[in-house]
């Protein structure tokens, strides 16, 4: 049985780097185990990363400055062969993935559960050629109404959708429709971008805390804005003042900057 191996790493500490790594190791053991390998991962950025990693290692090594790459001492040492050797494996392996570029294999869990569901769509009882939708709309919905039916048992929840209406209505906004606000966010949250930041950073960073005192920052920032504008304002009034002027006396009048300012 082969070893398994567990990597315990945390943002930023090289999970890609030894992803990489191990990647190449199995390569340059056999040329033909890419088509062997299993690689997943949570997003397609980070399935690109992989991929690009592995495919830039292998040009590296092929080419001729090898030891620039972060990885030939390692493959070198461990597989016991001189550099010359190693830059024919990678030129042969580099060769036979751009020549078999469907089999390598490196994409995200849910593109792996769909080839693996194709593949047994008879047994199934759907359409090979089928297509995956996804509801998102019918996702948040249900969630919503689980955030809203637990109100009640967590104060904190209830805290935060007070300061939101409170927001909306200082703010001269209707708070009456705070479901579609809440979707709107949900939608934001289901953003790949979103995710792939999270998964990085790690989701401690943004717990309860940090997200209030990220809160506080904003309205500080926003408020400083507000009033920086309304000095901004005064002073053309003063100048309109001084000088006879009107906003009628400006191209665009009432769409004009100085109409903007002083509306």
């Amino acid at each position: 049985m082969s070893e398994l191996k567990i990597y315990t790493a945390s943002a930023g500490s090289g999970k890609t780097f030894q992803l990489t790594r191990h990647y190449l190791d199995l390569l340059f053991k056999e040329p033909d185990n890419y088509k062997k390998i299993l690689a997943v991962t949570f997003t397609n950025k980070a399935a690109g990363e992989l991929k690009k990693r592995v495919i830039d290692e292998l040009v590296t090594i092929s080419g001729d400055n090898p030891t620039t790459s972060g990885h030939f001492q390692y493959l070198a040492e461990t597989l016991n062969k001189e550099g010359v050797v190693l830059q024919q494996r990678a030129q042969k392996i580099l060769r036979r993935i751009l020549q078999d570029y469907g089999h390598f294999s490196i994409g995200t869990i849910d593109q792996f559960f769909q080839k693996v569901l194709r593949s047994f769509s008879k047994e199934v009882g759907i359409h090979s050629a089928y297509n995956l939708e996804l509801n998102s709309s019918v996702f948040l919905n249900g969630s919503i109404e689980l955030l809203m039916s637990d109100l009640d048992q967590d104060p904190e929840l209830l805290n935060w959708l007070v300061k939101w209406v409170d927001y909306k209505i200082s703010n001269d906004e209707s708070w009456s429709r705070l479901e579609n606000d809440l979707k709107t966010i949900g939608y934001e949250f289901l953003k790949e971008e979103l995710m792939e930041v999270m998964n990085d950073e790690g989701e401690d960073k943004y717990n309860e805390e940090s997200i209030s005192s990220f809160d506080s920052l904003i309205s500080e920032i926003e408020k400083s804005f507000e009033n920086e504008l309304k000095n901004i304002a005064d002073d053309t009034a003063k100048l309109l003042d001084r000088f006879s002027l009107e906003v009628g006396d400006f191209k665009g009048a009432g769409r004009s900057p100085v109409g903007f300012l002083l509306a």
